[in-house]
């Protein structure tokens, strides 16, 4: 039988969960092995930035990372190779003992030369590291992949296409940027001025084509080919009448996900699906806050042009056409309104309203004249977050969720030790997390800071008026309310 410990962690007021301690199989002690040099290799990453940064050049020898940005010998070393751990650093020799190589390779040739971020940076220098069964490989730009793919359980199919539609995405931006707004033609062109390197980029995991060996032709669901998985949609347009908030590269088709759903990039990075939220990763709350963050530039840029006065109505920001061209943009996915079709009215909670999901308080307002964290632009009711609370962008540019009652994970308005045994076995989860797991502040994973806002609200029995309702929170101060 697995046996599992628990270990609860208290040092000065932070508690931290340690995870569980369990006896394993052969497969899961590669995994566990494994993943501990993924994170040495992100250490080394980190290090080598590190040093690059101070010094304005990478390391002629990856020894110099040692021992002043690199303290630990093993950090060098995957806990899975033959090879005995180090005891110090002192050469640079390929899988030699104490050398900055014994057990990961350096592609780059420790040079970090400028170049695509797609490029493997380092890696196993044998699969033999993970019993012959993978390499493990990490990217300049941070992905982890592995040789073959999907040979461990993370990081999943779904989230690796999101990281390569976002690094095409990113690169779309970059290369407008340096030719007038114009985005490229054809994707390959991008391939042969260097922007990627892998094709891997191209491809989602998913896809019953296999994974390109090099990128050749620009050709739908072709072999080799810079939409071999994926459609290209802003091919030859310019970014003042392609906004960014629009589709710029998605899923040839729903088969590369099991046939549940498409991933799409928009111009600003924001993962999408359709049908919408399909997927854990980006969390709705997510989702809704990027969407927030959108009008941040269009709401500065209205004022900055008319005296500091704010937009009257949203409305006039859609038909500018310059700002906005996906009515998701007004919408939170987890609102029970369906997603709107197009953008025709300002009616509150209305469809197709720019209203629909957010209530916008700037008409009328002037910028200069009001509060930094005045809300200009927040959720029309909790419930398009499940009840937990309200996300709102504020006049300096922040978004925020606000909790209706801060350290309530259950829903029941009250703080006890349920919420915080909820948040405990959550502790630690990284992304895709929800108000319900113990996120409470609405940042999609649950730490120290949530747990911070749990024990202090401890005790806490939530009553009407609701922080987020300024008037009635306003007459209970008067009353000695709240």
């Amino acid at each position: 039988m697995m046996r599992r410990v628990l270990f609860l962690a208290v040092t000065g007021g932070f508690c931290g969960f340690l995870a569980f301690a369990e006896s394993a199989g052969p497969r899961d002690v590669v995994l566990q092995r494994s993943e501990i040099a993924r994170q040495r290799m992100r250490q080394l990453k980190l290090a080598f930035d590190v040093y690059w940064n101070e010094h304005n050049v990478p390391p002629t020898d990856l020894v110099l990372l040692y021992p002043h940005y690199v303290s630990n010998p093993r950090t060098f070393w995957h806990p899975g190779d033959s090879d005995p751990r180090p005891t110090t650093i002192n050469n640079s020799i390929p899988n030699a003992q104490n050398s900055t190589r014994i057990s990961f390779d350096w592609p780059l040739n420790g040079s970090g030369a400028e170049g695509a971020g797609d490029t493997v940076f380092i890696q196993d220098n044998s699969a033999a590291n993970n019993a012959g069964q993978f390499v493990n490989l990490l990217t300049r730009d941070g992905l982890i992949e592995t040789d073959p793919p999907l040979a461990t359980p993370t990081p999943t199919a779904v989230a690796l296409t999101q990281a390569h539609l976002r690094r095409i995405a990113g690169a779309f931006l970059v290369y407008a940027n340096e030719n007038f707004d114009w985005y490229p033609q054809d994707l390959l062109q991008l391939v042969n001025e260097g922007w990627f390197a892998s094709p891997r980029t191209f491809w989602n995991p998913g896809d019953s084509d296999p994974l390109p060996t090099e990128i050749n032709n620009s050709e739908p669901n072709a072999p080799n080919s810079t939409q071999v998985s994926f459609a290209y949609l802003a091919a030859g347009q310019n970014s003042n009448t392609f906004p960014l908030d629009r589709v710029f590269v998605q899923d040839n088709t729903p088969a590369n996900n099991g046939g549940a759903f498409i991933l799409m990039a928009t111009g600003d990075g924001v993962i999408e699906t359709d049908p919408p939220a399909a997927t854990p990763v980006p969390t709705k709350i997510a989702l809704t806050q990027a969407h927030l963050r959108r009008f941040r530039d269009p709401i500065f840029l209205y004022a900055y042009e008319h005296d500091d006065q704010l937009p009257g109505d949203l409305l006039e920001l859609w038909q500018h056409g310059f700002y906005f061209g996906s009515p998701r943009t007004f919408w939170n996915p987890g609102d029970s309104d369906p997603l709107p079709t197009t953008i025709d009215n300002s009616v509150s909670n209305a469809p197709n309203s720019t209203q629909i999901s957010f209530e916008y308080r700037g008409a009328g307002l002037n910028w200069s004249e009001i509060p930094p964290e005045t809300a200009l632009l927040r959720d029309n009711t909790p419930a398009n977050n499940d009840g937990y609370g309200i996300n709102a962008l504020r006049r300096d540019g922040q978004v925020e969720f606000i909790p209706d009652c801060p350290g309530d994970v259950d829903g029941n308005k009250r703080v006890n030790w349920r919420d915080l045994w909820i948040l405990l076995r959550h502790l630690g989860q990284q992304e895709g997390a929800t108000p319900a797991d113990g996120d409470i502040d609405g940042d999609g994973d649950v730490d120290a800071a949530d747990l911070q806002i749990s024990l202090s609200h401890m005790g806490s029995v939530c009553a009407q008026p609701l922080p987020h309702d300024d008037d009635a929170a306003e007459r209970a101060a008067d009353t000695g309310g709240m």
